[in-house]
C-alpha cells in the first residue's frame, strides 16, 4: 500500500472560496473510483489556518479549518489559493503566522503549491527570492514592483522552481485545475490525471 500524500492548503482571510474548495475536492477525488469498485485514496487534503475558528473571507463567505497551523507539525505539500491584494500595504497585512509556517514546512522538505495570486504568498515569506514564477496576469505590475529579485514569467501558465523543482506556481484564475492535474500526476500518474480531468469536465 502506498502512504498517502498530506496535503495543506493554508487559507488567508483574503482567499476566495471557489479556489480553495476546486482543489480540496479534486485531490480528494483522486484515486477514488466512484463505483462499486474499492476506493485508494492519493491524498489526504486539509485547510489549514491560524486555528480551526470559523473565519470570513474576502467574498464574505465563511469557511471552517480542519487544522490550526500549531497542530501540523509536518505535511508532504502546502498548497496556497489565490490571494485577492491590490497594494503592497495588503502584502504587508498578510499573518505572519502563516507565512512563517508555510517556510518553517518548506524548510523541512514539504513541497511548494501556489494559485493564481498565491505566489504573492511565497514571494512575500521570502520563499522565491532568487527563483522564477508566475502569477494572474493582474498582480504582475504588484509583483515585479515588490519583488524585484524573482524572473516572474506572467504569460506562463505554469513556473516550476527551486531545489527539484519543489517550488511550482500556476497563473490566472482558473490554471489551479492545471495545477492540481500536476500534482495529481507526479504522485499517482498521467493516467490518473487524465481521469481526474475527464470526469471533471
Amino acid at each position: 500500500t502506498r502512504d498517502q500524500v498530506h496535503v495543506s492548503l493554508v487559507v488567508f482571510p483574503e482567499c476566495d472560496p471557489s479556489i480553495v474548495y476546486g482543489i480540496f475536492d479534486t485531490l480528494w477525488a483522486a484515486g477514488r473510483d466512484f463505483s462499486d469498485n474499492e476506493d485508494h485514496p492519493i491524498f489526504v487534503p486539509r485547510i489549514v489556518s491560524t486555528s480551526k475558528q470559523p473565519m470570513q473571507l474576502v467574498t464574505g463567505v465563511s469557511i471552517v479549518p480542519q487544522d490550526g497551523i500549531n497542530e501540523v507539525n509536518r505535511t508532504d505539500v502546502v498548497f496556497v489559493p489565490n490571494v485577492m491584494v491590490k497594494s503592497a500595504a495588503c502584502l504587508r497585512g498578510l499573518d505572519r503566522r502563516l507565512l512563517d509556517w508555510i517556510k518553517a514546512m518548506h524548510g523541512q522538505g514539504a513541497a511548494l503549491y501556489s494559485a493564481c495570486g498565491g505566489s504573492l504568498v511565497l514571494a512575500e515569506a521570502g520563499l522565491l527570492e532568487g527563483e522564477a514564477a508566475t502569477t494572474h496576469w493582474s498582480y504582475a505590475a504588484l509583483f515585479k514592483e515588490q519583488y524585484p529579485d524573482v524572473t516572474l514569467h506572467a504569460d506562463r501558465l505554469i513556473v516550476q522552481s527551486g531545489d527539484g523543482h519543489s517550488i511550482v506556481c500556476s497563473g490566472g484564475a482558473s490554471s489551479w485545475q492545471d495545477l492540481a492535474l500536476l500534482l495529481v500526476a507526479k504522485f499517482a500518474g498521467t493516467a490518473e490525471a487524465i481521469r481526474l480531468s475527464k470526469m471533471f469536465l
